[in-house]
This record gives C-alpha cells, sequence and structure tokens, in this order.
C-alpha cells in the first residue's frame, strides 16, 4: 500500500485479516526494550536473522511487524521475499500501551500461524511472558511469568525453549536497564 501511495512512511500499520490497524506509536520504554532484545540476540552470535520491527506475512491477508524475531538463516536475509511463520523461531512483542492488542489478537494470529515461541514483554508491569507452543496446543497452556524483584540471576529459558539458552543473561542485563536496575526473574 505505501508503493501504490495510500499510506506513506508515517503511518504505523499492520494489516489483519484484510483489516489495515494502525499500531501504537513508539514510546521511549518501548524502543528501549527492543534495542536491549536486539543487543542481547547479537551478543549471542546466534545462527538466526534477527528481525527487528520489520514485516512478516501470514496467511489470511495479514502481515504483521513484530518487535523482534529471529528468523531461520538464508542466504539472501530475506531480500527475496517476506519470512513467513515457518520462518519464524522466535518472536518478541513489546506492550506499553499495545498489551491488549499484543496479548490478544496478535497471540491469537502467531498460534493460528504455528509460531513455536512468543515472547510478550508488558512494560508497564515489569513481567516478561514466555509462550510456547507446545505440538497441537495454544499458548495459552504453556507459558511462564517471569517478573522482576523476585530473585537476582538471569531470565530462566526452559529446557523446551528453542530459543537460545546465552541470552538469558545478556537479555538480563538489557531489562535491567529497563526496570531500574532490576534483574527480571
Amino acid at each position: 500500500m505505501a508503493e501504490l501511495g495510500v499510506l506513506r512512511g508515517e503511518h504505523r500499520v499492520e494489516l489483519v485479516e484484510g483489516e489495515i490497524v494502525e499500531m501504537s506509536p513508539i514510546g521511549s520504554r518501548h524502543a528501549a526494550c527492543v534495542t536491549a532484545c536486539n543487543d542481547a540476540f547479537h551478543a549471542c552470535a546466534i545462527n538466526a536473522v534477527i528481525w527487528v520491527q520489520c514485516s512478516i506475512e501470514f496467511p489470511s491477508h495479514t502481515q504483521l511487524q513484530p518487535d523482534v524475531a529471529l528468523l531461520r538463516p538464508r542466504a539472501d536475509r530475506y531480500a527475496a521475499g517476506l519470512p513467513r511463520p515457518d520462518d519464524v523461531l522466535l518472536v518478541v512483542e513489546a506492550a506499553d500501551s499495545s498489551l491488549v492488542y499484543d496479548r490478544d489478537t496478535k497471540a491469537r494470529l502467531y498460534v493460528q500461524a504455528g509460531i513455536e515461541e512468543y515472547w510478550l514483554v508488558d512494560l508497564a508491569r515489569s513481567t516478561l511472558w514466555m509462550h510456547r507452543r507446545p505440538a497441537g496446543t495454544l499458548h495459552r497452556g504453556d507459558r511462564d511469568a517471569i517478573r522482576r524483584n523476585r530473585k537476582p540471576g538471569g531470565v530462566p529459558l526452559p529446557a523446551r525453549s528453542r530459543s537460545p539458552a546465552c541470552c538469558r543473561d545478556k537479555l538480563n542485563s538489557g531489562i535491567k536497564i529497563l526496570h531500574g536496575g532490576y534483574p527480571v526473574r
């Protein structure tokens, strides 16, 4: 739609089941969280493409822009076409004013598309929700809430997590900055 001149670069929108949905503006806490996640994944030197606030093409006339996604490596880094759900290893959404949309609408779309793992950072509650999709079930049945001010230490990644284990300490150090110096646990 941008190519046709319907939308300009300053429009932050997603295509959700054929409907154009305006996205919330990016605030400083949101931007800092996305930067912390990006830094953590880069520091781990993982074998994945780190896709930051770029579109992923879903079925049903849907194109979402997760805050951060880890994608299967591809030589062209997705220059030949947008990634699809089968390419996605992990999706991370940072939610400040967009919590209900990210938790309900986007989570449902990720489940329907077969995304295996979805992290939702609730900035207002300083909580990281880690949703994993066991075969044939919804995310709701298998999630961990990790809140700040519990015990010091890194973000615990469950054994079943497909996310790189080395990111736990790196991500924790990034989130400490976001949440006033308190580790997430």
